[in-house]
């Protein structure tokens, strides 16, 4: 892969949004317990929750060859770690879900268990915070940061010579 230095960052979005989808839809099934839609909704949950954990793990293991392969300096490693100790708890936390979510049946979804949901989903975001950090912050796994030019640093252009500079063309609607 040659735009981006690994899948990490492609895995994590899946991440987020199976697991959160998940503690939604639990949440929703739990209260929905006695009415027709509980059962559909308590399908959902656990699909989510199965695949985001599966997923998951494997964000984790492209998060941890991204940790020892990108480029960093010493004050973007110590975020990189940051990341790191908040994504393997955390992960652990989901792998405990899951693994209790095979065990629980309309009739027996707790409210431990939503509160423990919610509990890992806090932890999920912070831990997409700081892997949002390392990238906009320390651009970490960002192969080009684009040069900030004052414009009172350019030389004065004719409309030509912007032109000439300027040679690609725009989406509709994303004029000069």
């Amino acid at each position: 892969m040659e735009i981006i230095p690994n899948y990490h960052p492609m895995l994590v979005h899946f991440s987020i949004a199976l697991l959160i989808m998940a503690t939604l839809f639990y949440t929703l099934a739990f209260f929905a317990k006695n009415s027709s839609r509980g059962s559909s909704l308590l399908a959902a949950a656990q699909w989510n929750l199965w695949s985001g954990t599966l997923i998951s793990i494997i964000t984790v293991l492209t998060g941890w060859l991204a940790y020892n392969s990108v480029a960093h300096d010493a004050l973007s490693h110590e975020a990189m770690t940051v990341h790191r100790n908040w994504a393997l708890p955390t992960l652990g936390l989901w792998v405990i879900a899951a693994l209790w979510s095979i065990f629980i049946v309309k009739d027996k979804l707790s409210m431990i268990f939503i509160l423990w949901l919610w509990f890992s989903t806090a932890a999920l975001m912070t831990t997409g915070y700081l892997g949002a950090e390392n990238v906009y912050r320390h651009g970490i796994g960002v192969m080009r940061l684009p040069s900030v030019v004052e414009m009172k640093d350019l030389p004065a252009l004719n409309s030509d010579e912007i032109k000439e500079q300027h040679q690609h063309e725009h989406a509709p609607g994303h004029e000069h």
